[in-house]
């Protein structure tokens, strides 16, 4: 009895004594088994595109539903004419959208019976969003007589605001110019134009011929030429602001710096001019000092009044 208790010690020694190496071997067949099941399920998924969500505007329908010719469409807001669109064609789709073609939108103020006018060549119109995108020899013509021409216009009839980001060319009164890229908003007044802005505020006699006009003399009677990165027009403060580095020129007269402000008066005229930040001024007709002199002034505001012919210039900012 004895003997066969001894050996039955020693097996169950023997066997915790096995545990440590039992557990690592399976602890490694686990780890292979992983391994094997990672690359099988890698090898299999290699081709799958996967998933991210996209922030993107939603695939318009390709259904068409009718195809008209000689459309017209007319949208009424607080019982007043708002929006009349008219188009040589038409092509609706399902979803409610459609492509239009020679185009003409008028979009009625809240007060008064004359539009802003709109045409393009094409034009694709939603009614779910009011976003109307115009392409193709685009033609802006406000109520108040400021004229757009591009070859591209994101219109939004909801917040009246037009968008572009091709090259484009303006003209109000006095006022006319280029530039690439613009926003205009029809309820603040404003033009906002992005990059490579040009300028040209023309005196009166330049565009208007009266019979009891006194002509205008020396460089009065020459266009003023602004240059600069971005500008804004606010038509309620009559303010054209030029910011981003901006050069105004008068035949060889010139003026430059960080920022330049032209005001124009209640006839659209030229009024002044303001500059602040690096304040430059160079003329070259006689003034007083010798020609072809520059005036500097690192953070200066100076001020041209054109009716006067008058520069100031003011206190360190």
């Amino acid at each position: 009895m004895q003997a066969v208790t001894g050996k039955k010690r020693i097996t169950a020694v023997d066997l915790r004594a096995r545990v440590p190496a039992i557990a690592r071997g399976l602890a490694l067949f686990l780890l292979i088994g992983g391994g094997i099941f990672v690359g099988v399920s890698y090898y299999k998924m290699r081709n799958n595109t996967p998933f991210r969500l996209k922030s993107e505007t939603p695939e318009l329908s390709k259904e068409i539903v009718a195809v008209t010719t000689g459309y017209e469409q007319r949208i009424t807001k607080n019982d007043r004419l708002y929006l009349w669109l008219r188009a040589a064609r038409d092509v609706t789709y399902s979803d409610g959208h459609h492509e239009l073609e020679q185009i003409n939108a008028q979009v009625f103020p809240a007060t008064g019976d004359k539009p802003d006018q709109y045409v393009a060549d094409r034009a694709l119109y939603d009614q779910k969003t009011g976003i109307l995108q115009c392409n193709g020899n685009v033609q802006i013509e406000t109520h108040d007589a400021l004229k757009v021409k591009t070859e591209s216009l994101q219109y939004n009839q909801d917040t009246k605001v037009g968008e572009t980001s091709a090259p484009v060319t303006f003209e109000r009164d006095h006022v006319s110019g280029q530039a690439t890229g613009a926003l205009v908003d029809n309820e603040k007044k404003r033009l906002e134009l992005k990059s490579a802005v040009a300028v040209t505020i023309a005196p009166e006699e330049f565009t208007e011929k009266k019979k009891d006009a006194k002509p205008l003399k020396g460089a009065r009677a020459k266009p003023v030429n602004i240059h600069s990165a971005q500008a804004v027009f606010e038509q309620s403060t009559m303010r054209l602001t030029f910011s981003g580095g901006a050069t105004a020129e008068q035949e060889q007269d010139i003026m430059s710096g960080d920022t330049l402000t032209a005001i124009l008066n209640d006839k659209n005229k030229l009024e002044k001019i303001e500059m602040r930040g690096n304040s430059r001024w160079m003329w070259v007709t006689p003034r007083k000092l010798t020609p072809s002199t520059w005036i500097s002034f690192s953070t200066a505001i100076s001020v041209y009044r054109r009716l006067t012919d008058r520069v100031t210039f003011g206190p360190k900012l």
